[in-house]
C-alpha cells in the first residue's frame, strides 16, 4: 500500500474526531526553523479528495485492540481495512504536505495496536522527527491513548500545544455498555487527571480537551452535564467535543438509531453558556426536562428566560454583564457594546439601543430601556 492510499484510509479514518483552534503560549526557537506556533492554531483538516486545508487530520494506524460497538476501527468491525504510517513515512509526508502550503499543522491520533505503550511509542517518534530533524516549530494537536503510561503522557505533551483523551461517554455506566476492553476510571480518568498534572506544570501551552459520544447508550443530557462539570471542576479540561451518535455499517452499534445532529449542537451550546456567558451548572440543569434532556424545539437561553421570568425584564441601563448575558438575543460583544454605551450616557430609547447595538432588537421583549417595558408578548 503506498503513501497516499494510507493517507486516503487514515485521513478519512479521523472524520470523527473533532478539534478547533487552540491559543499556544509556547515560543520559537531559533532562526533557522520550519514553522511558527501561531497565537490561534488552525482548526481545518485535510481531505483524501485532494482539497487543501489548513490541518492535516491523520491516524498512525486505524488497527485496535478495543472493542467499542460504535466505533470504525474496532475489532469488533466487519468491514475495516487497515493500515499503518511508519513515523518517518508519516513526519516527511506532513513536510512534504507543510512547504506546498497544503497544511499549516497536524493532528495526530491512533488507534492502539498491540499495547497502548506501543501506540504512543510510534507517535513519539512521528512528532519527535518532526521538532528535533525537521525542527518544525508549528500547531500540534496530539491524542494520548487510554491506558497510557505517564512517561509516554509526558514526553507527547513535551512536542504538543495541546493533547486531549477522549472520555467517549459521560459515566461508568455508558462506557462498559460500549467497551469490554477499557476501564473508564483506570484508563481514562486517572490518565485525565496525570495529564492535568502535567498542564499545571505548563507543559502543554494550550489545554487539554476530550470528546464524548452523545447517546450511544442512551446517556440523558444531564449525564453529560453532570460530567463536564467534573471536568472542568476537577480535572482542569478546557473544552470538551460532542458527536452525536451515528450508526456506522459494520459495528456492532449499526442497527441502532442514530443521534439527530441538533442534540449535539444543543450540548455545545450548554458548553458556551457555561464557559463564555458564566451560566452555573445549576442554572443549566434547570433548563432541562424531567426527564433529563434539553428539548430541542427551543434555544436553551430562551428557555432559561421563560423559565425564569422574574429576572425579566432587565434595565439596560443598571444591569450587570452577566444579567446583559442571560438575555436571549444579546452575546458577548453585544453585552459589552451596551455598557460601552451607557458609560457614555443613558440609554433613553430603545432606538438609540438598537441603533449602536443591532443585536438587541432580538433582546427587546427581555429589556426594560428608560423606564419604558418593550414588548413582552413573549411572556404571554
Amino acid at each position: 500500500m503506498n503513501t497516499l492510499e494510507k493517507l486516503e484510509i487514515l485521513g478519512g479514518g479521523t472524520k470523527w474526531d473533532a478539534c478547533t483552534p487552540a491559543q499556544t503560549k509556547r515560543q520559537a526557537r531559533g532562526g533557522d526553523r520550519i514553522g511558527a506556533p501561531y497565537s490561534a492554531g488552525v482548526c481545518r483538516s485535510f481531505t483524501p479528495d485532494g482539497k487543501c486545508v489548513s490541518l492535516l487530520k491523520v491516524l498512525q494506524t486505524n488497527a485496535c485492540i478495543h472493542d467499542c460497538k460504535y466505533c470504525v476501527h474496532s475489532t469488533g468491525c466487519k468491514i475495516k481495512k487497515k493500515a499503518a504510517f511508519e513515523p518517518r513515512e508519516l513526519a516527511d509526508l506532513f513536510m512534504q504536505m507543510y512547504v506546498r502550503n497544503y497544511v499549516e499543522g497536524l493532528f495526530l491520533s491512533s488507534g492502539v495496536c498491540g499495547s497502548a505503550g506501543l501506540a504512543a511509542e510510534k507517535m513519539l517518534e512521528t512528532v519527535s522527527i518532526l521538532r528535533e530533524k525537521y525542527d518544525y516549530q508549528g500547531y500540534m494537536h496530539l491524542k494520548i491513548m487510554p491506558g497510557a503510561h505517564p512517561s509516554d503522557i509526558r514526553a507527547l505533551a513535551e512536542h504538543a500545544d495541546r493533547v486531549s483523551l477522549n472520555l467517549e461517554a459521560p459515566n461508568k455506566g455508558a462506557f462498559s455498555e460500549l467497551c469490554s476492553t477499557k476501564d473508564y476510571h483506570a484508563d481514562i480518568l486517572r490518565r485525565l487527571s496525570w495529564i492535568n498534572k502535567i498542564k499545571t506544570r505548563g507543559q502543554v501551552s494550550s489545554g487539554i480537551t476530550t470528546q464524548m459520544v452523545v447517546g450511544a447508550a442512551g446517556e440523558t443530557d444531564l449525564d453529560y452535564i453532570n460530567t463536564m462539570e467534573t471536568l472542568y471542576g476537577d480535572f482542569g479540561l478546557k473544552k470538551t467535543y460532542f458527536s452525536a451518535f451515528d450508526a456506522v455499517n459494520g459495528t456492532p452499534l449499526e442497527n441502532g438509531k442514530s443521534i439527530p445532529l441538533r442534540r449535539e449542537n444543543f450540548l455545545y451550546r450548554i458548553d458556551w453558556l457555561l464557559r463564555f456567558y458564566h451560566f452555573s451548572f445549576d442554572e443549566v440543569r434547570g433548563m432541562l426536562g424531567e426527564n433529563g434532556m434539553l428539548p430541542l424545539n427551543i434555544d436553551p437561553k430562551l428557555s432559561f428566560a421563560l423559565q425564569n421570568r422574574d429576572l425579566f425584564p432587565v434595565d439596560v441601563n443598571l444591569a450587570s454583564f452577566d444579567e446583559l448575558l442571560r438575555v436571549p438575543g444579546l452575546g458577548l460583544t453585544g453585552a459589552q457594546r451596551i455598557l460601552d454605551l451607557r458609560e457614555k450616557a443613558k440609554i433613553k430609547s430603545a432606538d438609540e439601543l438598537t441603533i449602536s447595538v443591532p443585536s438587541a432588537k432580538r433582546a427587546l421583549p427581555f429589556l426594560f430601556v428608560n423606564g419604558k417595558q418593550t414588548n413582552l408578548s413573549v411572556f404571554a
